[in-house]
């Protein structure tokens, strides 16, 4: 089995080794660090974030909110076994509501970001790693994407099971502050707005507020600008009817409310390398494989 398996664009991935979650987690242009579940097995890991040391032990679960803190060093023993399940941001927050409440809970995470499991458990969450490798593997069968997005929502239910049976309650830790609460209002508006504007004065008016004060708040928040989150998301909606609608790439850009096809153009080779032609034909030559 190779280390890296990218399940759904980018979106979905499964790492079999510490090498290349501490790659994504210290790429300083990296602009989508991962959600990261990490499932021990045998042996032992030691992960440092921010100066503080974490050790994960067989039957244990390492949950990773990567907009808290950044790994700094990591040391896995030779007998390590486990799996790691990275997940965007952007699906985490479409598709899980920021991980069921995990976004509640994230200040207790990031203090205590290690869970113990029993035996059934592990044994549980083991399985679904497999079934989701299996679908993956499956390349002849429709609703991927659908079927393995299910699969991880149940997952995540069954991780805030454990979230919830293990993190302790501390009054006033768990409120959301108010640069929280906004951001999480504007990500949600902005994940359920099908055709996005791409300017940010859109979504302040929407949560009324200046423009000034939501990215400034985003920024506090994630780490990310608005405008940075806006983008993220318009490319990820122009990646999605590239690779699946039928539509034509003019088509496409007036969909999206683009002013002209030369502009889409331009700001679609920004973001990917390539142009909106050369992107679709990487997809084509991908599924010809």
């Amino acid at each position: 089995m190779k280390n890296y398996f990218n399940i759904i664009e980018n979106d979905i991935f499964i790492l079999d080794d510490f090498d290349t979650l501490y790659k994504l987690y210290n790429n300083n242009d990296a602009k989508n660090k991962p959600f990261a579940i990490i499932v021990c097995m045998e042996g032992e890991v030691e992960i440092e974030i921010n100066m503080k040391t974490h050790k994960i032990m067989p039957k244990q679960i390492m949950v990773y909110l990567p907009y808290h803190a950044t790994i700094t060093r990591y040391r896995a023993s030779s007998d390590f076994s486990g799996k790691i399940l990275c997940l965007s941001e952007r699906i985490m927050i479409e598709n899980f509501n920021m991980g069921n409440n995990l976004w509640e809970k994230s200040f207790a995470i990031s203090e205590n970001p290690i869970i113990d499991i029993n035996k059934e458990v592990a044994s549980l969450f083991e399985c679904y790693g497999r079934l989701i490798y299996l679908r993956h593997t499956m390349k002849d069968r429709m609703y991927k994407k659908e079927v393995i997005t299910t699969l991880l929502k149940a997952i995540m239910y069954e991780l805030l099971n454990e979230v919830n049976s293990t993190t302790a309650e501390t009054p006033g830790k768990n409120l959301l502050k108010q640069g929280d609460i906004l951001f999480k209002k504007f990500i949600t508006l902005l994940s359920r707005t099908e055709i996005k504007p791409r300017m940010v004065t859109w979504y302040a008016e929407e949560l009324h507020v200046t423009p000034k004060y939501l990215s400034t708040t985003c920024k506090n928040v994630s780490g990310k600008t608005a405008n940075v989150w806006i983008n993220q998301f318009v490319v990820k909606d122009i990646c999605q009817l590239l690779r699946y609608s039928e539509m034509s790439i003019k088509e496409i850009s007036e969909h999206l409310n683009f002013p002209n096809l030369s502009f889409f153009g331009k700001y679609v080779k920004s973001h990917l390398g390539v142009s909106p032609k050369e992107y679709r034909q990487q997809i084509r030559d991908e599924i010809s494989l």
